[in-house]
């Protein structure tokens, strides 16, 4: 009998235990809110899954490398207030080091151009890589700019020897400069891509030249015989770039540069005098490997009395440049605008004493030698 009533004892304290948790439950559920849609999704969000735990010396690394890269970013973009700190404190990337140690310039002459050279460019380098594609394109060459044509003559010049013919298909009255290095043309193609006689040479230079320009009197220019004519006189290029009598097309009155250097078969004397005559305003000239010990110097003294204009002249390996040979120049009159003169690899030239006599004589002019 007593077994039987502690049963029941305790299927009563179990029941009312029970109970007790079944209200409580109750009281809570009618307590909580009802869940949202938000809080539904973000219950059914996926969740970051923890990494592994970081060995404390890679962590330790991992700091430093990211207090390194934040130090130059900051470094590189300049938000750090005060001066720059001397260049051995802390150490810099190479690219940083670099750009902060040497000048734009030199970093742009080490790389090169920054931009790639134009489609146009690279036509013209094509087009004058050799005589084939030159004849190839020979039909459109009167068509393009005067710039173009003065690439693809540079680049045919430093690829062949330029010819007569090759020469002739260049003839625009546009053109700024020629360079026919190491050419094979005459003083003929010469004269028919320069422009017409502007001015006539001094009385010196001019000894046996009557029969070839008659009519014009020694040492006088054309500009100065059609003023006494009453003709307007020309004074600039522009003036003879708008005469448009002849229907012929002749020759650039804009040519400010010419180069011949190592030419073959181009006469001293005479192309001197045909330069001056066409091309009196003239500002580079070269002439380097060109002429001969018999007609050089007297060449060379055409070119001084006539060319005032010119700025800078070059007459690399030339064996008859000789220390009495520049100092046979009265750069005292002559040349006033001259600004450099290069003399390289002459052999008969003392380059010391040039340099020397040429300081005391014209302390503006660069002489390289």
């Amino acid at each position: 009998m007593a077994k039987g009533k502690g049963a029941r004892q305790n299927l009563k304290r179990l029941a009312e235990a029970a109970s007790s948790s079944a209200a409580a439950a109750s009281a809570s559920a009618q307590e909580k809110p009802t869940p949202t849609v938000a809080d539904l999704l973000e219950r059914t969000r996926p969740r970051p899954q923890r990494p592994d735990p970081v060995p404390p010396a890679l962590s330790a690394f991992a700091l430093y490398q990211e207090h390194r890269d934040r130090a130059f970013r900051t470094a590189q973009n300049q938000s750090v207030p005060g001066p720059a700190p001397p260049p051995g404190w802390g150490w810099r990337p190479r690219h940083m080091r670099r750009s902060a140690e040497l000048s734009e310039e030199t970093i742009r002459k080490a790389r090169g151009t920054r931009s790639p050279p134009s489609l146009q460019k690279l036509c013209c380098k094509f087009i004058g890589s050799s005589p084939f594609h030159l004849k190839l394109y020979a039909k459109d060459l009167p068509s393009l700019p005067f710039y173009h044509k003065q690439d693809i003559l540079l680049h045919l010049s430093t690829s062949v020897r330029v010819t007569n013919a090759q020469l002739a298909l260049f003839r625009d009255p546009e053109l700024r400069s020629i360079h026919i290095s190491a050419s094979a043309v005459s003083l003929d193609s010469l004269a028919a891509i320069f422009p017409d006689p502007v001015v006539d040479l001094l009385e010196e230079d001019a000894e046996d030249d009557d029969d070839e320009f008659p009519g014009q009197h020694v040492g006088t220019t054309v500009a100065v015989q059609q003023a006494q004519m009453g003709a307007p006189c020309v004074e600039e290029w522009e003036e003879l770039a708008d005469d448009d009598d002849d229907e012929q097309v002749r020759g650039s009155p804009y040519l400010h540069t010419v180069d011949v250097s190592f030419a073959r078969g181009i006469p001293a004397l005479p192309f001197a005098r045909l330069l001056c005559r066409t091309l009196p305003l003239l500002a580079s000239l070269n002439i380097s490997g060109c002429f001969s010990t018999a007609d050089g110097p007297a060449a060379l003294g055409v070119l001084s009395r006539n060319l005032s204009s010119l700025r800078r002249l070059e007459v690399s390996f030339s064996p008859w440049i000789t220390n009495a040979v520049v100092n046979g120049i009265a750069w005292e009159t002559r040349w006033k605008q001259l600004r450099v003169l290069v003399l390289e690899v002459c052999p008969a030239l003392g380059v010391e004493r040039c340099i020397r006599e040429m300081r005391e004589r014209r302390p503006t002019l660069e002489v390289i030698a």
